[in-house]
C-alpha cells in the first residue's frame, strides 16, 4: 500500500474473525461491533450478520462471536440504549443482548417500508446526530432492469411499525431522520447513497458513487415553508476538482466493470471527516472518501465558502493511500476512541453489482462471490500518535461523561452526549451548565447545550448567552437552538435580531433561515438587510425566499432596492422571485409583476421574464390565469431586446395568443419576418416560434418554411422552420427530397425528414442541434466525446444506467473517452489478448 507521509497501516480484524465488513461501530466499553454482509451482489438469503468483536490492550482481537444473524443484507450498525440499531432494508432493526452472553435475544422493527432494493442503493449507515436525531444516509431504490424480480421493490410508507398515531413518510429520494423515544420521523432536503457524514458543528454532508462531496446547505424544515420555492437541490457540489473527479490507483492489472471512465470517481462511499484529534495540525478539516472500484482512499481539504464549503484535493496527482492490489476494497470508515482512522476492507475480486456490468456476470456469477470468506479491518494512525487512553464510559458517572465533552476527540463527545442523553437524568444539568459556562473548548460548550436540550433542561437564559459566544460555530447553533422557543419567547427574537451584523457568514445564513418563521415588520427588515449585504450567495437567496412571509420581496421593493444594478447574483434572485410568482398563479399577482417588468431595464425585464416562465413551466399553469397578460406580452415581444423577446415568447407559450386584431397584425409581421434575409437570425428564429402558437395558420406558410430548412441560411433559423413544418399536418405524402435530407443532415438532423419532426418534438431537435454545435467546438479544441459517450453520461446522470452500458457500446474509441476507455481496457488485457485484438 502506498500511505500519504508521517502515517502508518495497523491490521486489526481479518478472516476468519469476520468475512465481507461494510461497517462498523464501538460502544462506550471499546467493544466492536461488525456489519457483515457475505450475500453481495445477489444473494438475498439470510446470511448477513452482526459480529461482536473484544479488542485486548495490545490492539488485538481477545473474542469475536456472532452477536446476531440471520440478517438480509444489512448495511449499517450503531450503538443505542443497551443494543444497536442495524439498517437492512425494509428495516432499521433494534438488537439487544438481555441476558449477557454476547448474542442478541431481543430483535425489534423500529423503522419499515424502506424499499429492497439494489444493495448499493438501500437504506444504510445510521448516525447519531448532534442535535440527538439519528440520520439515515437514503437515496431511493434504483431502477432494476435485470435484476427486476429480485431488486425491484419501490418500498412503502416509511411508519414506526405498531405505533398508534406515529408519523410515516412517503416514499422519496431523500434522506430520513428519526427519533425512536418521541417517535419523530422527518425526511431530509437531500439525499445520500452509501454513507454520509457531519463535520464537528452539526453541518451535514453527502455524496453518490460519482459525486464524493456534497454539502446539504439548507434543511428541509426551512423549504417546506414556501411550496412555491423551486430549486434543483438544497446540495452545493462542493468538489473544486470536479464531480466525476479524478482519481490516482496504482492497482496492479485493475479489472473494471465502469459507467463511468477509468480513472474517475465511480463507487465514491462513506464520507468521513477526521474529528478524532490526533493527526497533525491541518487533518480537522481533511474528509475521507472510501474508491473501492479503483482500490484507493481520497483525501480531501475543506474551507468555508460563504454560506457553504468548498473541498479541495489535499495532494496534487496522488491518493492519502493507495493499494496495487486490486482485490483491496475500501467500503467504509470510523473515527476510533484512539484518534485512529478505521478502514473497512470489503475485500473482493468484483465489487460492482451485476445489474451494471457485462452479460456474463447476469446470472449469478460466481467471480461476484469471490472473497465472501474474506474481510479486513485496519487502523491508520499518525507517526507521532499518542497511545490510546482506556476506555470504559459505560461505567462512568454522569460528572465523568459531562467531562469527555471537553476531549477533542469527536467519539468520546458524541458518546459521551447519547448515555448522558439516554440516563436522562436531570441532575446532569448542573454540571453541563458549568461547563458551558467554564470552559476554554468552543466544542464541549456546544455539546454542553445540545446535551441539556436532549435532557429537556435548556434554560431560554443559556441560549442568550450562546447568541453572544465569541465561536461563530456555537452562535450559529445557538441560533437553532431558539428557533422552537420563538413563539414563546420574545427576549429571543430581540435577541436574533442583534446578530444581523454578525461578520461569520454562515451565522447569517442560519439567522436568515430562521428569521423567515417570524412574522414582524422588524424581522422583515432584517431579512431584507441580511439578502442585500449578500446578495451574490445563492444560498442566501434560497434562504430568504424560504420564508413564510415572503410578500415582502414584491417587484415594487425589489425594483429599487435589490436591482440597482445587475449582477450575476441580482439577476438570479430575480428569477427566483418571477419563479415564485408565477407559481402562485395568482393572476392578479402575475399583472402586476408584468406592469413593472414593462418599465424597467433590458436585463431586469428579460431576467424576471425567464423566472416567470420557469415558474409556469414547473407548476403546469394554468392558461386562462395568464390571459390578462397576453397583450402585455405580445408588447413586450415586439418591443424589446432580444432576451426580453425571447422571455415574453415563453409566456406566450404558456397564455397562448388574443383572438385580437392586435394579434392577428402581430402575426402576419411575423410571417414577414420569416423570409426577410435581412432580418436578425434571432428575430426570425423567434417570429417563426410565435407562429406556431397558431398551428392553422402554418399550413399557409408551409412552402415557405420548407425553402428555408432546404436552404444554407442560419441554422438558428432552419431549425426553427424545421420545428413549425413538425406541426403542419398531412405532408408526409410526398415525402422528402433528397435535398431536404441533406439539409436537415447538416443543421443537426441526421437523415431525420424535416417533415416528419413532428414525431421526434421540438425538444429532440433542439438537443440534436446543441450537440451538433457543441460536438463542432469541441473537435476544433481536440477534446471531444462521441454521441455514444454523450448519450452514455446522460443516461447514467438520469439513473437510467442500462441505457447508459448499451449506449457506450456504440462508441468507436475515436473519441477523448473512448479512447481512455479503451486504453484502460487495453491495461486489463494479457499479452496474446492483445495481440488477437
Amino acid at each position: 500500500m502506498q500511505l500519504e507521509q508521517g502515517f502508518h497501516i495497523e491490521l486489526v480484524a481479518a478472516e476468519p474473525d469476520i468475512v465481507s465488513p461494510v461497517a462498523m461501530d464501538i460502544d462506550e466499553n471499546g467493544r466492536i461491533f461488525v456489519v457483515e454482509m457475505p450475500g453481495y451482489p445477489l444473494d438475498t438469503g439470510p446470511t448477513g450478520r452482526i459480529k461482536l468483536l473484544e479488542i485486548g490492550r495490545d490492539g488485538r482481537i481477545v473474542r469475536s462471536t456472532v452477536f446476531a444473524d440471520g440478517l438480509v443484507l444489512p448495511t449499517g450498525v450503531m450503538r443505542w440504549k443497551r443494543g444497536v440499531l442495524v439498517t437492512a432494508a425494509p428495516n432499521v432493526l433494534y438488537l439487544e443482548d438481555t441476558d449477557g452472553d454476547g448474542k442478541a435475544d431481543r430483535r425489534e422493527v423500529v423503522l419499515t417500508g424502506f424499499a429492497f432494493s439494489n444493495p448499493q442503493h438501500t437504506v444504510n449507515t445510521p448516525i447519531y446526530g448532534l442535535d440527538n436525531w439519528i440520520y439515515l444516509a437514503h437515496e431511493g431504490p434504483a431502477e432494476a432492469i435485470i435484476f427486476k424480480d429480485t431488486f425491484g421493490d419501490r418500498g412503502s410508507d416509511i411508519r414506526f411499525p405498531g405505533k398508534a398515531n406515529s408519523p410515516t413518510l412517503r416514499p422519496a429520494r431523500l434522506g430520513v431522520r428519526f427519533r425512536p423515544d418521541t417517535l419523530g420521523l422527518e425526511t431530509l432536503a437531500g439525499r445520500s447513497q452509501f454513507g454520509h457524514a457531519f463535520d464537528a458543528w452539526g453541518h451535514y454532508f453527502t455524496l453518490d458513487n460519482s459525486n464524493h462531496a456534497r454539502h446539504e446547505v439548507i434543511a428541509a424544515r426551512y423549504l417546506q415553508r414556501n411550496p412555491n420555492l423551486i430549486i434543483p437541490s438544497a446540495m452545493q457540489n462542493a468538489s473544486d476538482h470536479g464531480a466525476a473527479a479524478t482519481v490516482y490507483p496504482i492497482t496492479r492489472r485493475p479489472t473494471f466493470e465502469l459507467l463511468t471512465e477509468a480513472g474517475q470517481f465511480t463507487s465514491a462511499c462513506s464520507l468521513t471527516f477526521y474529528l478524532g484529534g490526533a493527526f497533525p495540525r491541518g487533518f480537522e478539516r481533511s474528509s475521507f472518501v472510501a474508491e473501492p472500484v479503483h482500490n484507493l482512499v481520497h483525501r480531501d481539504l475543506w474551507s468555508a465558502a460563504g454560506s457553504t464549503f468548498v473541498a479541495s484535493r489535499a495532494e496534487a496527482g496522488r491518493e492519502f493511500l493507495a493499494s496495487s492490489d486490486s482485490w483491496f476494497r475500501p467500503v467504509n470508515f470510523y473515527i476510533g476512541p484512539d484518534g485512529a482512522l478505521y478502514l473497512v476492507d470489503y475485500y473482493r475480486k468484483h465489487i460492482e453489482h451485476p445489474e451494471w456490468t457485462s452479460s456474463e456476470h447476469h446470472h449469478a456469477s460466481l467471480d461476484f462471490s469471490a472473497g465472501s470468506d474474506r474481510g479486513r479491518i485496519y487502523r491508520i494512525v499518525a507517526n507521532d500518535g499518542q497511545p490510546a487512553a482506556p476506555i470504559g464510559l459505560g461505567r462512568a458517572s454522569d460528572e465523568e461523561l459531562v467531562s469527555a465533552l471537553e476531549r477533542p476527540n469527536m467519539w468520546w463527545r458524541r458518546t459521551a452526549q447519547r448515555l448522558l442523553v439516554d440516563r436522562g437524568d436531570a441532575s446532569a444539568a448542573g454540571p453541563l451548565v458549568r461547563l458551558f459556562h467554564e470552559s476554554r473548548s468552543p466544542l464541549a460548550r456546544l455539546h454542553a447545550l445540545w446535551t441539556l436540550d436532549g435532557l429537556g433542561q435548556l434554560e431560554t437564559g443559556l441560549i442568550e448567552q450562546a447568541l453572544a459566544d465569541p465561536e461563530a460555530g456555537v452562535r450559529e447553533n445557538a441560533i437553532r437552538l431558539a428557533e422552537t422557543r420563538l413563539a414563546t419567547t420574545p427576549a429571543l427574537v430581540e435577541a436574533l435580531l442583534r446578530l444581523e451584523a454578525d461578520a461569520d457568514p454562515r451565522v447569517r445564513f442560519q439567522l436568515l433561515c430562521t428569521l423567515g418563521s417570524v412574522d414582524s415588520p422588524q424581522a422583515q427588515a432584517v431579512r431584507e438587510r441580511l439578502l442585500l449585504r449578500d446578495i451574490e450567495d445563492e444560498w442566501m437567496q434560497v434562504a430568504a425566499l424560504s420564508s413564510s412571509f415572503t410578500s415582502g420581496f414584491s417587484p415594487d421593493s425589489l425594483a429599487s432596492d435589490f436591482t440597482v444594478a445587475e449582477t450575476r447574483g441580482r439577476a438570479a434572485f430575480l428569477r427566483r422571485v418571477g419563479s415564485i410568482i408565477a407559481a402562485r398563479q395568482d393572476d392578479r399577482e402575475i399583472a402586476r409583476a408584468l406592469d413593472r417588468v414593462a418599465n424597467q431595464s433590458d436585463w431586469w425585464r428579460a431576467t424576471m421574464l425567464e423566472g416567470l416562465a420557469r415558474g409556469a413551466r414547473a407548476r403546469g399553469a394554468d392558461p386562462a390565469v395568464w390571459r390578462r397578460s397576453q397583450t402585455v406580452l405580445l408588447h413586450l415581444f415586439e418591443q424589446s431586446a432580444p432576451a426580453v423577446r425571447q422571455g415574453a415568447l415563453a409566456l406566450l407559450k404558456v397564455a397562448g395568443l388574443p383572438s385580437t386584431a392586435r394579434a392577428d397584425e402581430v402575426l402576419a409581421r411575423a410571417v414577414a419576418t420569416t423570409t426577410d434575409r435581412s432580418a436578425d437570425p434571432v428575430r426570425r428564429a423567434d417570429a417563426i416560434d410565435l407562429l406556431t402558437l397558431r398551428p392553422d395558420r402554418l399550413p399557409a406558410i408551409a412552402e415557405r418554411l420548407r425553402s428555408i430548412v432546404d436552404s444554407s441560411e442560419p441554422d438558428r433559423v432552419r431549425a426553427a422552420a424545421a420545428r413549425a413544418l413538425g406541426q403542419v399536418a398531412h405532408l408526409h405524402a410526398g415525402g422528402p427530397t433528397r435535398r431536404s435530407r441533406r439539409a436537415a443532415s447538416r443543421i443537426g438532423l441526421g437523415s431525420i425528414a424535416p417533415f416528419s419532426v413532428e414525431k421526434r418534438g421540438r425538444a429532440a431537435v433542439d438537443a440534436r442541434l446543441r450537440r451538433k454545435a457543441t460536438a463542432l467546438d469541441e473537435s476544433r479544441r481536440g477534446d471531444s466525446r462521441c454521441g455514444a459517450c454523450d448519450s452514455r453520461r446522460e443516461a447514467r446522470r438520469a439513473g437510467r444506467d442500462i441505457e447508459a452500458i448499451r449506449s457506450g457500446a456504440g462508441c468507436d474509441g475515436r473519441c477523448r473517452q473512448g479512447r481512455a476507455g479503451l486504453q484502460a481496457r487495453v491495461r486489463e488485457m494479457s499479452p496474446d489478448e492483445r495481440r488477437r485484438s
